[in-house]
């Protein structure tokens, strides 16, 4: 009996209270309209680096003069798919978005919406932008393979490839210098000289050469795995090691790239292009090496790590880099029979309590990718420790 008592007051008291309050909220709320701003549609061209959404919608913005928004954020609603799967923006903190050149390809539509509360009122304003590639772009590449060695198929030179500018992977290869509706390439195919066009303004070039293919076995391992925390994050952190398993049989490095798969529900999809990756290599790490006359200068440079999404693989990425001073350059062997620190693996978590299940990717085209100095031969004994760190 005294509980229905207390549900009746508690009744009473809700329906007081929404005959009161409520028509002075749904008014406040009705002069909150407006507060995120109106809807907008931007036309913009490439190259661009970033655009400050809040600039965007502040001109058109209302403005709160009760002073009481409690919780404004951008969130990326819709793009383009790219010729490597769906687009990904990010949005940093300070409402900055970063358009790299994704592939989508020109005349293309991303959306964000904008939306702030007050209370219990809430307003969303979107902003449309177009983007048109203004410029077209040329990427150039060296594949290395052995004598009598053929490229199997056009993933094996896409491969090769960023892909960052490229509106798709549809269009046929062709022997270079190019003349459209002739010289389609075909598979397999040897050492030569070969361009791609895609459905825009942008070309890919190409050129297979043949170099020696070295007997010297090398190995790649994982070692110093461990979970870290900044304070707000979580992270995977990892040593790639790299070694000769031939007794005598050191030598120093010279191009190589490496790839990987990982756990998505540990750190999400296309770790690179949501900024979940870092890979370093500091001094005492092979690819951190100076030449011996001057400390400041590296023997190796231009790395690059890349979602890898052939075959419509969301969990794969790759590292590479290139030899920037000679052999002659440095004296001793830097690979050798003791496992020696090739690269350094950052990945922040999108869920701590799952197992990060990183291996190395070494089938088909993602093998055979490292040469010794200047180029000599291409190694193509290489194996992988895959215990899954």
């Amino acid at each position: 009996m005294k509980r229905n008592a207390i549900n009746y007051i508690r009744a009473t008291f809700i329906g007081l209270l929404s005959l009161f309050c409520l028509p002075n909220l749904y008014a406040q709320c009705e002069e909150f309209v407006g507060a995120a701003g109106i809807d907008k549609e931007i036309f913009i061209d490439f190259p661009i680096n970033e655009i400050d959404l809040d600039l965007l919608l502040a001109s058109n913005r209302i403005a709160n003069n009760r002073n009481l928004l409690v919780n404004s954020s951008w969130s990326f609603v819709s793009g383009p798919r790219g010729p490597r799967g769906p687009l990904v923006l990010f949005i940093s903190e300070d409402d900055d978005v970063d358009f790299p050149n994704t592939g989508a390809g020109p005349d293309e539509e991303y959306v964000f919406e904008y939306t702030v509360t007050d209370g219990g009122c809430e307003d969303s304003a979107t902003i449309t932008i177009w983007v048109f590639i203004s410029d077209s772009s040329t990427d150039e590449k060296i594949i290395y393979t052995c004598p009598g060695e053929t490229i199997a198929s056009a993933n094996e030179l896409f491969n090769v490839f960023s892909l960052n500018q490229l509106r798709d992977l549809d269009q046929p290869w062709y022997f270079d210098p190019v003349f459209p509706n002739e010289d389609i390439l075909g598979f397999p195919t040897g050492i030569g000289s070969y361009a791609y066009l895609d459905g825009s303004f942008n070309e890919l070039k190409a050129e297979v050469q043949e170099i020696g293919c070295s007997d010297k076995n090398i190995k790649f391992s994982f070692a110093n795995a461990q979970n870290t925390n900044d304070g707000t994050n979580d992270f995977f952190e990892v040593d790639v090691m790299m070694q000769t398993t031939g007794f005598g049989s050191s030598f120093k490095l010279g191009d190589g790239k490496l790839l990987f798969r990982y756990n998505t529900a540990a750190f999400g999809e296309y770790v690179n292009a949501y900024k979940r990756i870092e890979i370093t290599q500091q001094d005492g790490y092979i690819t951190g090496q100076s030449i011996d006359s001057d400390p400041s200068q590296k023997i190796y440079w231009n790395f690059k790590t890349l979602d890898n999404t052939n075959d419509d693989v969301t969990n794969r990425f790759s590292w590479g880099f290139k030899q920037n001073n000679s052999a002659s350059s440095f004296a001793a062997d830097n690979v050798t029979n003791t496992p020696n620190k090739l690269c350094h693996l950052k990945i922040k978590y999108v869920d701590v309590h799952e197992n990060p299940m990183l291996i190395f990717e070494t089938d088909g085209i993602y093998d055979n990718q490292f040469t010794d100095a200047d180029q000599i031969n291409l190694l193509i004994n290489d194996t992988f420790e895959n215990k899954r760190v």
